[in-house]
């Protein structure tokens, strides 16, 4: 199997994955025992390492141009999609009926992501994020307010 096939059928299996309830409930436990107590903090981190290194290392063959931290930087900005959709899509959550659509836009936009992101286009994502002007980076409920007018 090619790496292409191989990163698109591993998100395939994780996100059909997150709707089993096993998986919905024992992930956001496991995230919240993490907050509060550092053994569980550092087994949570290593587990997610262990986890992410084969998908560096796809990401690299895909994608040669980004050097071992800008694929790290990619698989974990997948890994968050992934692990999120728990939240909204995962079994019994309000959005579980939408997992094919979503899966789908995952796969053709995260697979695709991986194969035409570029250091600079990944370094100069980061500029907006550390110099966000005020209008842009205020508190969240104000940000997420409809315009009034």
């Amino acid at each position: 199997m090619d790496d292409r096939t191989a990163l698109k059928a591993g998100l395939f299996n994780v996100l059909r994955d997150v709707q089993s309830f096993q998986t919905t409930h024992l992930f956001p436990e496991l995230w919240s025992l993490a907050n509060h107590d550092e053994e569980i903090s550092s087994l949570l981190h290593n587990f997610y390492r262990r986890l992410h290194l084969p998908v560096i290392a796809r990401i690299r063959r895909l994608n040669p141009t980004l050097d071992e931290a800008d694929a790290e930087t990619v698989a974990v900005f997948i890994s968050s999609f992934v692990e999120g959709s728990t939240i909204f899509a995962g079994h019994g959550k309000p959005h579980a009926g939408r997992m094919a659509d979503l899966a789908s836009i995952a796969l053709e936009t995260l697979v695709g992501m991986v194969e035409t992101m570029t250091p600079e286009r990944l370094h100069a994502l980061r500029e907006p994020w550390a110099n966000a002007p005020p209008e842009i980076s205020g508190p969240a409920e104000f940000l997420l307010r409809e315009p009034v007018g």
